[in-house]
């Protein structure tokens, strides 16, 4: 008879293989943001996890950008999730080296997707999928890196710029996640705050007769801004909102803020999400 224990700890290392075939590289600190923020019993947890999958050939460390441990899939891990699942997307890592001057923030990011993924677990969201930035970069979500979305195979368009992360609903609408990581200038948040809230239709408004050409046909429901909170960090949320407030006309039905509350290497203590930034 099998024990509930193991079978508890082939699931995790199931989910964390998972992972890291959608994200490419991550943290035990990831992981535990995903599974339970904020409690070090849960990173010890995760950490005894990773050290087992790599004991068995699995996954292999790389050193990342703030001098901690992330790790990618090896060829046998590749193998164990095809065996599993049918995420065909996974692909060895043995190429990544999370060094790079982009780790911070695609590691913001990827904890913005862990603890929204948490929130459609307990909260019951609605979220039919979720695409990541490493998915996009492969080209194997609907939008790439390019910007360009595929809505069917002989329709395909081009925007400005990609998401950080893509959230798609039950309904067929998108939840758009910007991640900031570091400090971006007053005119380039309002350029881009007004260019997300031009290119995309509100779910909610009726459809119109004569669609202008920057207006993209897939239903945007949601932005989500993913900021760092704490001590040293940019007051990024005064300059977004601030931007948000100064639209003359709001499409959206929401403009959302993620804050995660980490300490300077990036590990979860806590997190909030607070709705409708836009006051007009």
């Amino acid at each position: 008879m099998p024990n509930e224990y193991h079978d508890l700890g082939n699931r995790r290392h199931n989910f964390i293989l998972f992972l890291l075939a959608k994200f490419g590289h991550i943290r035990a600190a990831d992981v535990a943001a995903c599974i339970g923020p904020g409690d070090p019993v849960t990173l010890k947890i995760v950490e005894r996890s990773f050290r087992q999958l790599e004991k068995a050939g699995l996954v292999m460390k790389r050193c990342n950008a703030l001098g901690t441990m992330s790790y990618v899939l090896r060829e046998a891990g590749v193998a164990r999730i095809l065996g599993i699942c049918d995420y065909e997307a996974a692909k060895s890592g043995k190429d990544i080296t999370p060094t790079g001057p982009t780790f911070l923030h695609r590691t913001i990011s990827t904890l913005g997707m862990m603890v929204l993924n948490r929130e459609n677990e307990l909260n019951d969201w609605g979220i039919a999928k979720y695409f990541t930035e490493y998915e996009m970069q492969r080209s194997v979500a609907p939008l790439n890196m390019k910007g360009q979305f595929t809505v069917t195979p002989d329709q395909v368009h081009a925007l400005k710029c990609a998401p950080d992360g893509l959230l798609v609903t039950i309904n067929g609408s998108m939840i758009w996640l910007e991640a900031e990581s570091t400090y971006r200038a007053v005119n380039r948040t309002n350029d881009k705050v007004i260019w997300l809230n031009t290119t995309f239709k509100n779910p909610e408004s009726k459809p119109r007769a004569e669609k202008t050409r920057y207006q993209f046909p897939i239903p945007l429901d949601e932005v989500m801004w993913v900021i760092p909170c704490g001590d040293g960090w940019y007051p990024h949320e005064n300059r977004i909102a601030r931007a948000i407030n100064q639209l003359p006309k709001n499409r959206h039905s929401k403009w959302s803020v993620l804050r995660l509350y980490v300490t300077p290497r990036l590990r979860l203590i806590s997190y909030e999400i607070c709705r409708n930034l836009w006051k007009g």
